[in-house]
């Protein structure tokens, strides 16, 4: 069968690859040796081992004992290692939560064009219903929490968001595709500081928040209850203050800041570019809890 030009274009990055993973399984690696694991030719294995070393990525460190990995490595998975330690700063803060107000919490995160659970206390919950939620996607339109993610990230990625999106032909993206009208929603949901789960979507409603770190949303926090036993504004007069702090407290024990750049790949065919920090809107520092603000956003594409 006669390669696509997909195959084309993915074929030398997938080789690349995996000469870099043969290189990190050992302190030194030959010639031979990656020839007799990858079963790439040595032609092509120079080729590729010159392109890593251009890149920085490997280095040749004798003809005899040939090449290995260098640190810059390491950066290849620093954002999956900081999503780590927003999970590891979230646990204590979630289950106490839970175990005041005994609802349960989610954390999710941006992964590919949907919202991902991370960690959740529906375990450490009496009140929840719902099934284990960890790894399970949301879209994002119709969730609470990938409104609040659109709601409050920079300016730059919520734009590259909202273009992947209307080019999909899934139902729940259709919104997307009347940018204006959803940008005012989400400038509203900015200015109130939360999102809440659309009206007639599940039996569960969803009270959503930040997790910023200066212009960066590094998670979504949401606060998941029946419609049945708890009414909206009796959940926001209740736990909004404390779901904010919660947030917050997430917030400021990540003790690394976000890497300088982080791409958001997302679905349906479209490839995320690079996430960059955007001044142009109103930016939730750090030391702030997002909330209602009377203050007007200046980004045109309000």
């Amino acid at each position: 069968m006669r390669p696509t030009r997909d195959d084309d274009a993915i074929g030398p990055v997938t080789r690349a690859l995996t000469v870099l993973e043969a290189l990190n399984r050992r302190p030194c690696t030959s010639l031979q040796v990656l020839n007799n694991e990858t079963g790439l030719p040595k032609a092509t294995l120079v080729r590729l081992l010159n392109a890593l070393r251009a890149a920085g990525y490997a280095e040749q460190i004798s003809s005899s004992l040939g090449y290995r990995v260098t640190a810059r490595v390491a950066e290849l998975a620093a954002g999956f290692r900081f999503r780590d330690r927003v999970v590891d700063a979230a646990m204590l803060p979630m289950q106490r939560f839970t175990r005041q107000h005994r609802w349960p919490l989610y954390l999710a995160t941006l992964e590919g064009g949907t919202i991902q659970v991370r960690y959740s206390t529906i375990a450490d919950s009496p009140l929840s219903t719902e099934p284990a939620a960890f790894n399970r996607s949301f879209p994002i339109l119709p969730s609470a929490m990938g409104r609040v993610y659109l709601a409050f990230c920079p300016d730059v990625e919520r734009s590259m968001i909202l273009r992947a999106l209307a080019t999909s032909r899934r139902a729940e993206n259709r919104p997307a595709r009347d940018r204006k009208r959803l940008l005012v929603a989400l400038r509203d949901i900015r200015q109130q500081g939360y999102a809440i789960t659309p009206p007639n979507r599940s039996r569960y409603l969803g009270l959503a928040v930040p997790v910023m770190r200066d212009d960066d949303v590094l998670a979504c926090l949401s606060l998941r209850f029946l419609r049945r036993a708890l009414s909206l504004p009796e959940a926001v007069d209740r736990y909004l203050g404390d779901l904010r702090r919660t947030a917050l407290g997430i917030g400021q024990a990540i003790d690394a800041p976000p890497p300088l750049t982080r791409t958001a790949a997302v679905r349906d065919g479209a490839a995320g570019r690079p996430r960059t920090a955007s001044t142009a809107g109103a930016a939730t520092p750090s030391n702030a809890v997002p909330a209602a603000s009377s203050r007007v956003d200046r980004d045109s594409r309000w």
